[in-house]
């Protein structure tokens, strides 16, 4: 089960770690005392905007269900926001990000906050949005190769019913009275060729049965020998040049 997990989900852990590793080295040039530890707390926060936008598309949008994902989205940001604020700022704020993850001696403001926020939500919506194009492009991709992948069993089922329809109108024992009709007309005139007809025939017989759609899965040996011996007659009397032995 974690085989499965991993194998689904490896491109996400690569990518926020590699994340968490550029989050950290661009944060780290404005200050130095920007810790892996505040930045592997922080880049799972992104992550979690990022999933639950997409989730938010995925379930509803999806559904064409605008005005709710609407409003989905925007309790989202709001909540997030709020989270945020007490997270960073607040009474109960975690000591480990004050101090390492928000610059020292910074006086706070609303509009910078709200416009950093915002930077961070569209920046991650955007991801999302794009995230969520992608898979539905790839959706549209497997149900079209899912057509006609169907399309083509389907040609080849039609195939096997055609000719299981002609060779049905096509019964061994309307051919076996043509060709006794044949043999029994060349007895006389020609009996070698009289044998090669019937010859023929249960050559030909042999090779209808063991083509039917609904007859035996396979064929015996000595069936097999005796065919090919009767086709090598064939040739022999119908060559010019016999077969080399």
């Amino acid at each position: 089960m974690l085989k499965s997990i991993y194998s689904k989900w490896r491109s996400h852990i690569f990518f926020w770690l590699f994340y968490a590793f550029y989050f950290y080295c661009v944060n780290y040039l404005g200050n130095d005392k920007m810790s892996v530890k505040a930045s592997m707390l922080t880049v799972p926060y992104f992550a979690i905007v990022f999933y639950c936008v997409y989730g938010i598309l995925h379930c509803f949008y999806k559904k064409r269900r605008i005005a709710l994902t609407v409003i989905l989205l925007m309790g989202f940001y709001i909540l997030s926001g709020m989270l945020i604020y007490y997270v960073l700022y607040g009474q109960f704020a975690i000591k480990i990000i004050n101090g390492a993850y928000v610059v020292q001696n910074y006086k706070f403001h609303w509009g910078q906050y709200i416009q950093s926020l915002l930077v961070i939500h569209g920046n991650f919506t955007i991801l999302a949005l794009l995230y969520y194009h992608y898979k539905g492009k790839l959706a549209e991709l497997d149900a079209k190769l899912e057509a006609v992948h169907k399309q083509l069993e389907a040609e080849v089922k039609m195939e096997s019913y055609e000719y299981a329809t002609l060779s049905a109108q096509v019964t061994p024992h309307m051919m076996g009275n043509i060709f006794i009709n044949w043999r029994d007309k060349l007895q006389y005139v020609d009996s070698e060729l009289a044998q090669q007809v019937n010859e023929t025939y249960k050559l030909m017989k042999f090779y209808m049965d063991a083509h039917q759609v609904e007859g035996v899965k396979s064929i015996l040996l000595l069936d097999e020998v005796n065919a090919l011996q009767r086709y090598l007659a064939i040739q022999r009397a119908v060559e010019k040049i016999p077969f080399l032995h």
